[in-house]
This record gives structure tokens, C-alpha cells and sequence, in this order.
């Protein structure tokens, strides 16, 4: 575990998708986001503060993911098929998801994905190079804010609607993200990308659960402190 200072001591650079496949199943997970989210447009907020908030929120989203966080030992995971490199270290960068879980409660899922998106694009950049990360960090914005903001009456929802406890539901999700991700990235036959997947899985998860127990925690205390301004309010 080596301490990060920022992330831009290290150039900007993505890699592209290797196939046809990777490209399809690229768009066929934004839509999915996307259809979600216009799907669920009664839960976004259209008060006055919204630009305000935003504008705030996109500045902040590239200033959590650059700066503060540790980089995490990748144990024995392999490293990306075709590429003359080692595996890549995850990075566990601290307030990396505070922005888009802050834009979740407070706006709604359209500018949930915005933040989401620009997370994504920023740590695709300086620490992953892989499209596929702008989409994982949308899909934990847009299933965030969707729990947060929902209304419904039961003991599952109410509790649902708590930011510390859905940040670790969204655990198991973003593993999932990172499996079918890592399906469409990289280069050769399925068992090549299976074995690739499977061995980076825990690293990459456990930075990512990390990120969402300090936001889930910092996100709880502002919930708290703000109970009219955050998530729905909308009646039972």
C-alpha cells in the first residue's frame, strides 16, 4: 500500500477497445445507464439550486479523483492480455466518490450520471486507461441516487434510502460491472478473458469498496445534517 498525493504525476492516456465486440458491448452498457435514467426521470430534482449544485459537483469530481488516496497491491492478479506491462495497482483514491453519491442525493439520476461520468473520465485518464471505467462510475452514481431518492414505505426501502448502507450494497454491483467490463476490454478467447477478470476482481473491488465506505460515511453525516434539501421528498 504506497501513499498517493495526486495522480498527475503520470500522463493522461486511454486505450482503445480492442474489438468490435468490445465497442458494442461499451454502448450496450451506456445505454442501459441511460435508459435507466429516463426511466426514472420523476425522481430528479428541478428546484433552483440545481445549476449551482452541479457546477459545484463537476468541480469537485476531478479534484477528489486526482488528489488523496493509497495504491493498493494487485496480489497475483494477471496482467492485461497483449499489453508489455505488470498488472495494474488499483488505486483507492479517498473522497473519489463523495461528488457523484453528494449529486445522487441532492439532484437526481441525470446529474448523478453527468458526475458519474466525469469520475469515470478522470480516472479512465490518470489511473485505469479504460473506457469502461467512466461506466462503472456512472452505473454506482445512477443506482445510488436511485436508492437515496425512491419513496417507497417499506422496512427494505427505508433502509435503502441510508448512504452508508447503500454504498456497501453497491459492492457486489460494481463487481459485477468490473467482470462484464473486463469481458468486452481485453484482447483474446473467453477463458483468457475469464482468468484476467477473476484475478483482478478482488484488488480493484476492495479499492472501490473502500471509495464507497468514505463517501457512504461523509455522505451519511451531510444526509443527517440536511434532512430537507436530501433525497426525495416526495410522499410515502
Amino acid at each position: 500500500m504506497t501513499p498517493i498525493l495526486t495522480l498527475l504525476s503520470s500522463p493522461p492516456y486511454l486505450d482503445p477497445l480492442h474489438s468490435i465486440l468490445g465497442w458494442l458491448g461499451w454502448l450496450v452498457f451506456l445505454g442501459a445507464i441511460v435508459a435507466t435514467v429516463v426511466r426514472s426521470r420523476s425522481l430528479q430534482r428541478r428546484a433552483k439550486p440545481r445549476a449551482a449544485l452541479l457546477t459545484l459537483f463537476i468541480i469537485l469530481a476531478p479534484l477528489a479523483n486526482l488528489f488523496l488516496g493509497v495504491r493498493l497491491s494487485s496480489g497475483v492478479a494477471l496482467p492485461e492480455p497483449g499489453i508489455p506491462s505488470g498488472p495494474h495497482n488499483p488505486a483507492l483514491m479517498a473522497f473519489s466518490l463523495l461528488p457523484l453519491m453528494l449529486a445522487g442525493g441532492f439532484l437526481g439520476p441525470l446529474d448523478a450520471l453527468l458526475v458519474g461520468l466525469l469520475t469515470g473520465l478522470t480516472r479512465c485518464l490518470w489511473d485505469t486507461h479504460n473506457l469502461f471505467t467512466i461506466l462503472e462510475s456512472a452505473v454506482l452514481a445512477v443506482a445510488f441516487s436511485l436508492a437515496v431518492r425512491q419513496r417507497y414505505r417499506t422496512v427494505l426501502y427505508r433502509a435503502m434510502r441510508q448512504p452508508l448502507l447503500m454504498g456497501l450494497v453497491l459492492v457486489p454491483l460494481y463487481a459485477l460491472a468490473f467482470i462484464y467490463s473486463a469481458l468486452f476490454s481485453v484482447a483474446g478467447g473467453l477463458a483468457v478473458r475469464l482468468d484476467y477478470a477473476l484475478t483482478n476482481l478482488g484488488p480493484a473491488t476492495l479499492a472501490t469498496a473502500g471509495e464507497l465506505l468514505v463517501g457512504g460515511l461523509f455522505v451519511q453525516v451531510i444526509a443527517l445534517a440536511l434532512p430537507r434539501l436530501w433525497g426525495g421528498q416526495q410522499s410515502l
